[in-house]
C-alpha cells in the first residue's frame, strides 16, 4: 500500500491512503417494489423462500439472471453486500432474512424479526463483506421460523459493491 504524506504550507500534515486496489470496479444494485405487495405463503415451517426483484438497475460485472432471483458475480474480490427488505406476517411469527452464497447461508448475515402484531410492516436488514469468485450465485431468503402461514413482501433493495482483491 502506498501511503503519501503531504505537509500543507499551513503546517498541517495530511495522510492520503489511495483506496484498496479493485475496490469500485464492480458494483450491482436490484431492487423490487409493489405499493400493494404480493402474498408470500411460507407452506413449509423453517424452508427458506427466495425472494425475487423487478430489475437491476446499476450494474457492473453482475448478472440478474432471467429468474430475477439469482444474482451472478462475474468478478473475484471481497465485496460487501447491503440488503434491505420491507414486508409484513402474522401475529407472533418470527421471520429470519439471510444472505445465501451458492445456495449456503450465510447466518453472519442473519436477521430475525418477531411480529407483534399481524399486518404490521416492518423493515429488515442485513450486511455482509464476503470473498466472491467468478460466478458465485447471491440469493436473498427468507423463512418463518418454526411455523406456516402467509406474509406480504413490497419492497427490497440489494446493494453489492467491490472493496477490494481477495
Amino acid at each position: 500500500m502506498i501511503i503519501i504524506i503531504l505537509v500543507l504550507h499551513t503546517g498541517c500534515i495530511e495522510v492520503i491512503t489511495p483506496p484498496p486496489t479493485g475496490a469500485g470496479t464492480s458494483y450491482f444494485e436490484a431492487y423490487y417494489r409493489n405499493p400493494n405487495g404480493v402474498t408470500l405463503s411460507f407452506e413449509v415451517a423453517n424452508k427458506y423462500y427466495i425472494l425475487f426483484f423487478n430489475d437491476s438497475s446499476i450494474c457492473k460485472n453482475f448478472v440478474l439472471d432471467e429468474d430475477k432471483q439469482n444474482i451472478t458475480c462475474n468478478d473475484s474480490g471481497v465485496y460487501q453486500i447491503v440488503v434491505n427488505a420491507v414486508g409484513s406476517g402474522e401475529n407472533n411469527h418470527e421471520y429470519v432474512l439471510v444472505i445465501f452464497i451458492n445456495g449456503v447461508g450465510n447466518q453472519i448475515s442473519a436477521t430475525r424479526r418477531k411480529m407483534s402484531a399481524g399486518g404490521d410492516i416492518v423493515t429488515m436488514n442485513s450486511h455482509l463483506l464476503v470473498n466472491l469468485s467468478s460466478s458465485d450465485k447471491i440469493t436473498v431468503r427468507i423463512k418463518d421460523l418454526g411455523k406456516t402461514g402467509d406474509g406480504v413482501y413490497y419492497k427490497s433493495n440489494i446493494n453489492i459493491v467491490k472493496v477490494g482483491d481477495n
